[in-house]
């Protein structure tokens, strides 16, 4: 009974998650920052109430949903990062890690996945480091080099927090609606 449970739950988050990507592909790639939110949110509520195990094979079928439902790089990429976000959560929770060690591990595994995407995929996501630096030294040319640096990781940075943020308060308000409600 519990394998058709998780086997119905994990198809609605798929198939959640795949009218997003659909979405996203009719509209030419413009609800993209939706997946930063929509993506971990979607596993870690269902990791709530699975296991890591089944997470994962959920995770692995948005991937796969995402193949067929949009095709373009950056939903993949969005979709295999933040998934994987998503599955970190999850096992620290699994694991019953403290607030501040769950949140380091949110925010170490998040930079990492903001590097990669802006380091390698920055053309897919129009976001350039470069270009942010230049654009910034062009508006505003009496600011030294080194803080127009600043400026430029101090903005990423605070991206990471506030969706850090904005995952941990999402996931506890909704884990606390779904499942331990006053009616459960």
């Amino acid at each position: 009974m519990n394998s058709v449970k998780s086997v119905t739950y994990g198809a609605m988050v798929v198939g959640l998650a795949s009218i997003i990507l659909l979405e996203d592909r009719l509209l030419l790639g413009n609800l993209g920052f939706l997946f930063s939110l929509i993506i971990p949110i979607h596993l870690v509520v269902y990791g709530t109430k699975f296991s890591l195990k089944e997470s994962v094979a959920v995770y692995f079928t948005m991937i796969v949903a995402s193949f067929i439902f949009n095709g373009l790089l950056p939903a993949i990429i969005s979709t295999v990062c933040f998934g994987l976000i998503g599955l970190i959560m999850i096992y620290t929770q699994k694991q019953s890690y403290a607030f501040l060690k769950r949140n380091l591990i949110l925010f170490f595994s998040m930079s990492l996945a903001y590097f990669i995407m802006i380091r390698f995929f920055s053309v897919y996501f129009g976001v350039s480091i470069e270009d942010t630096i230049t654009f910034i030294k062009e508006h505003a040319p009496q600011l030294a080099y080194n803080i127009t640096i600043i400026f430029t990781y101090g903005s990423i940075l605070v991206t990471i927090l506030m969706e850090m943020y904005i995952l941990n308060t999402a996931c506890s308000i909704l884990q606390n609606r779904l499942f331990k409600g006053p009616n459960k």
